[in-house]
């Protein structure tokens, strides 16, 4: 993916996800994975893997859509790109 200023950047936690098959959609350019503690209060998941991604502007509004698609409805989770515009 060439960088570009209007590329959106930002997080998806895989865990938050029902189907993580959108990943495959977005650039990822960073993987963070952290064990779950008793202070999380998430006994569901073993970790949390943060996935840092880029995502090309055109494609944003659509990735978005089929991300809330796909959050775990049971759980609550996080996912979030922005731009450097403001709205």
């Amino acid at each position: 993916m060439t960088k570009n200023k209007d590329n959106f950047n930002g997080a998806i936690i895989e865990e938050s996800l029902t189907n993580p098959k959108i990943l495959e959609r977005v650039h990822i350019t960073k993987t963070e994975i952290l064990p779950v503690t008793k202070r999380h209060k998430t006994p569901w998941v073993k970790q949390w893997t943060f996935h840092f991604v880029e995502v090309e502007e055109k494609k944003a509004d659509s990735i978005a859509e089929e991300i809330s698609k796909n959050m775990n409805p049971e759980h609550a989770g996080y996912a979030d790109f922005k731009n450097k515009q403001i709205f």
